[in-house]
């Protein structure tokens, strides 16, 4: 994050604060929408000021390499480490995994192209119809995943004597428990089921990274708290709160272009994800 992000947030806050109305949970999809908004402009202000920083730098090392004193030797050798360390940054940027970023036994070009051969090797190359063979376009293939995973989870006639006798002996919440989990939701709770996310996890829908909530949320954490509870009192969230970034991973090392190859995985968003942990914190007492 950039030294502005956090002043220019309260500024978007003090305004959301003073026009929403947080009786209802819809006013969460207007902040959600600025706050994205905002990070796109943070992320394109660094990249302009990383460029203008490595090209003074870069002037600077040409001028003091032009028949140096000896001195300049020292100040070429500050200039050149921070021109490593700017590229090495920009490089780090690009890689996927934040894990890998922070890994100190592999250098920032090894760590660069692992990442990328990883991306490479979860790309869907080619998916087969069952009639039209080997399809490699895009729409095709989702043409292809759509139609598989309809039919898949599609409605169908349920033996409810059968059912029945499975769920039969399963274990049953009693009141307390019930009440224990329909309570209200509480800041505390919310916080330390951030504060416990690990970090550099891949982001659902809206691309807002678990690092963004955890610095804001002493923030905003008290109306995300009661955008909750009012949503659970109404009885619904605000759309897009429960959306999910679908995608799929290969069960195998062989692609055979069969969906049966690959297995669902849905990137929720991290504002759905804290009360999802808080449940599941209070399931497991």
């Amino acid at each position: 994050k950039r030294p502005t992000f956090l002043p220019r947030f309260q500024n978007i806050w003090k305004v959301l604060r003073t026009s929403s109305d947080f009786n209802s949970p819809d006013w969460w999809a207007d902040f959600k929408t600025s706050l994205t908004l905002l990070l796109q402009d943070e992320q394109r202000q660094m990249t302009i000021d990383s460029r203008r920083e490595l090209r003074d730098l870069q002037t600077q090392y040409r001028i003091r390499a032009t028949n140096p004193l000896l001195n300049d030797f020292v100040e070429l050798d500050i200039i050149r480490n921070e021109i490593l360390r700017l590229l090495e940054e920009k490089v780090s940027a690009n890689i996927h995994f934040c894990q890998q970023r922070n890994a100190q036994s592999l250098g920032i070009l090894a760590r660069s192209r692992l990442s990328c051969l990883q991306s490479n090797q979860s790309k869907i190359s080619f998916l087969v119809h069952p009639t039209k063979g080997r399809i490699e376009s895009i729409d095709g293939m989702l043409d292809i995943a759509t139609n598989f995973y309809r039919e898949l989870y599609q409605g169908k006639t349920v033996n409810e004597a059968v059912w029945n006798s499975l769920l039969d002996g399963l274990p049953m919440m009693d009141q307390h428990d019930r009440m224990e989990l329909d309570r209200e939701i509480t800041v505390a709770e919310c916080f330390d089921a951030l504060r416990a996310m690990p970090s550099g996890r891949a982001p659902g829908e809206d691309g807002i990274l678990v690092e963004i909530w955890q610095a804001i949320f002493p923030i905003i954490g008290e109306h995300y708290v009661r955008m909750i509870n009012v949503a659970k009192e109404k009885g619904c969230f605000q759309p897009g709160f429960l959306s999910a970034l679908l995608t799929l991973l290969k069960k195998g090392n062989a692609i055979d272009g069969s969906m049966k190859g690959f297995r669902p995985l849905s990137l929720m968003n991290v504002d759905y994800k804290i009360l999802s942990k808080v449940l599941s914190i209070r399931l497991s007492k």
